[in-house]
């Protein structure tokens, strides 16, 4: 009885031990993944380092009115009101980099939260949306 009673404890604790191994490697892809705030600053500077790189995107989900009034040179814009934008964000490329904004930056940390369950690999969402660009001076275009 004793011995059918460690192997049962043993039994027990192998699994338990595959189990926990099984969910971590599950997860190693999220730890992978980058998806933090960042400061209008570094923000900045992330855009002046990838000028040329094909493979950085800088994300614009505003409405289009704001849009039109001004905006961060290069950008891609997707309406984050409109109906189709979760679909619209799942047909970007999931390797690329990218950096969110919008107004002060509500709407930006909504999408980076979206895109992170998404599995994109790289996504940056900029503190203080454009209020916070333009308020250090930065250029906008029209």
């Amino acid at each position: 009885m004793e011995k059918e009673a460690k192997m049962v404890t043993y039994l027990v604790l192998s699994i338990g031990i595959l189990l926990t191994s099984a969910c971590q490697s599950g997860n190693s892809a999220v730890s992978d993944q980058i998806s933090e705030d960042i400061l209008v600053i570094d923000a900045h500077q992330m855009i002046q380092e990838n000028t040329d790189n094909e493979n950085f995107i800088i994300l614009d989900t505003r409405t289009a009115g704001e849009y039109s009034r001004g905006h961060l040179q290069n950008t891609v814009f997707i309406d984050f009101s409109s109906p189709s934008f979760k679909g619209e964000i799942e047909k970007l490329d999931r390797n690329k980099k990218y950096i969110i904004y919008c107004h002060s930056g509500g709407r930006s940390k909504t999408t980076l939260n979206l895109m992170k369950k998404l599995g994109f690999k790289e996504a940056y969402n900029m503190i203080g949306g454009i209020v916070a660009w333009s308020k250090a001076g930065y250029e906008l275009v029209k």
